[in-house]
C-alpha cells in the first residue's frame, strides 16, 4: 500500500478486483476511500493511482472536515481492532 495520497479518490480499480471485496459495505460518504483501501489491503490487491490536474477555484468545499476526519479515524480504529481480533466488522469480512 505505497499510495502517495489517501484522500483524493483518484484511483483505478479493476472490476475483477472489486468483485473480491464487499465494497457495498463501505461507507456511503467521503470516507468510502478509506474503507475500500482497507479492504484492498486485507485482500492483498493492488490499487493504481491516476494522477489528474487539479484546479482549485473560489467555490466552497462541501465536505465537513471534522466529520470526515472523525469517520476516517473510526474506520482506521475499527480496522485495527478487527485485525487484532477484538471485534467483528462486516465490511472487513471477506469471502
Amino acid at each position: 500500500m505505497n499510495l502517495s495520497e489517501f484522500h483524493s479518490g483518484y484511483r483505478v480499480f479493476k472490476c475483477a478486483a472489486l468483485k473480491q471485496v464487499p465494497f457495498d459495505r463501505c461507507a456511503d460518504d467521503y470516507h468510502f476511500d478509506t474503507d475500500i483501501i482497507l479492504q484492498f489491503k486485507i485482500k492483498g490487491l493492488r490499487i493504481k493511482e491516476m494522477p489528474i490536474p487539479t484546479y482549485y477555484g473560489k467555490e466552497k468545499c462541501g465536505v465537513n472536515v471534522i466529520s470526515y476526519g472523525l469517520n476516517v479515524l473510526r474506520s482506521m480504529s475499527e480496522y485495527w481492532l478487527w485485525s487484532k481480533g477484538f471485534i467483528k466488522v462486516p465490511k472487513f469480512e471477506m469471502k
